[in-house]
């Protein structure tokens, strides 16, 4: 990479504030910025005092300069302990043990790491390391393991993840329903959960009970199987659920709710009568939201329970419907605009004619 000259011979690029420098290189791979030291005395100055941390590689542990690429990351990690750093980024699939992997996140928690994104595949399952659990300079926390179980500690340590505001789990088994639960609640400034393609089949409950939780999200085919979920979170402002039907969902105390979008993904003809239910259910507990979205199915499920019992949604002003061309779905849709007399936008998507979108004032 040769840096930008002008015509008169400045260079633009190396005369920016060096936080400026540091966050444009923090969206290139470590040894890309490495590379850069090369240029002069302050590149090199600038380069290793990075509190940002992108170590993205596909490289198996045969190639002859894995131990190298090894060794480099501790040297990283070790050799600035004084700096410390905003982001750590490690996506190595199965190019690391699970002794190297915990041995970067204690290097990262004494660097005191503010955001920790970790995407690798453990090949057995993965226990959150203490130091981990400790770290209170922590504000965000990434996690894919490819499918791997992932072993939450007994109970949080005196001060356990006591800044932690956003948590996102993919692609991650959780088998203790109970311990799950704890994490999720002792977690005391958790701003937002996200759930993404996670293996829950093993549990009877997950239960998400938070006084911050502002944002949840379920997303990318979650495998609930005979899960049921339970929410109880009085600050939540924002609910996406985007997953497969899980045995039942309860919620209770959503008083501050604002937005809530309902999509499932497996959607089965026979299971009209049960989403139905479920959706109906979900929607009664937040009357006071401003924007509604519903798939097809949470649509055709609602004819019934519309019907028998009808929501009015006040507050409500903005409804986005994902429909189809049936008069089950037609008379939802009417009892909808029906109970919400403060409306102002509707939006419809429907799959069998092109998309279309009017506005209600």
């Amino acid at each position: 990479m040769e840096t930008y000259c002008c015509s008169n011979g400045i260079d633009r690029i190396s005369s920016l504030p060096v936080d400026i420098l540091h966050i444009i290189l923090s969206n290139l791979c470590i040894f890309d910025v490495i590379h850069m030291t090369v240029l002069s005395k302050r590149w090199k100055n600038i380069c290793t005092t990075i509190p940002y941390f992108r170590f993205d590689s596909n490289f198996s542990d045969s190639d002859p300069d894995f131990e190298e690429f090894k060794e480099f990351i501790d040297t990283f990690l070790i050799s600035h302990k004084t700096i410390s750093l905003v982001r750590f980024i490690l996506s190595c699939s199965n190019m690391f043990e699970s002794t190297d992997i915990l041995r970067f996140i204690d290097a990262a928690t004494r660097r005191n790491v503010e955001q920790l994104v970790l995407w690798f595949s453990p090949c057995e399952p993965f226990e959150l390391p203490h130091c981990l659990v400790t770290c209170e300079s922590l504000h965000v926390l990434k996690l894919n393991l490819c499918g791997y179980i992932l072993k939450l500690p007994n109970h949080n340590h005196l001060g356990g993840f006591r800044q932690l505001k956003l948590l996102h789990l993919c692609n991650v088994e959780l088998l203790d329903g109970h311990l799950t639960s704890c994490f999720f609640s002792e977690c005391l400034l958790l701003e937002k959960l996200e759930l993404c393609d996670c293996n829950l089949q093993h549990m009877n409950l997950l239960y998400i009970a938070s006084k911050s939780l502002l944002y949840l999200t379920f997303d990318e085919g979650n495998y609930y199987d005979n899960c049921e979920i339970k929410i109880s979170c009085p600050a939540l402002k924002f609910l996406t659920y985007k997953s497969p039907m899980p045995k039942d969902i309860v919620i209770n105390n959503l008083f501050s709710i604002e937005h809530v979008n309902i999509n499932f993904d497996d959607y089965d003809r026979n299971c009209d009568e049960k989403i139905g239910i479920l959706v109906h259910k979900m929607i009664k507990e937040a009357p006071s939201i401003s924007l509604l979205k519903l798939c097809k199915a949470s649509l055709k499920g609602l004819y019934k329970e519309a019907c028998l019992s009808p929501i009015c949604f006040n507050k409500l002003k903005s409804l986005k419907l994902k429909l189809g061309v049936d008069e089950d779905c037609m008379q939802v849709m009417i009892r909808l605009l029906k109970y919400s007399p403060n409306l102002e936008v509707l939006k419809l998507w429907c799959d069998e004619v092109r998309h279309f979108i009017c506005e209600v004032m």
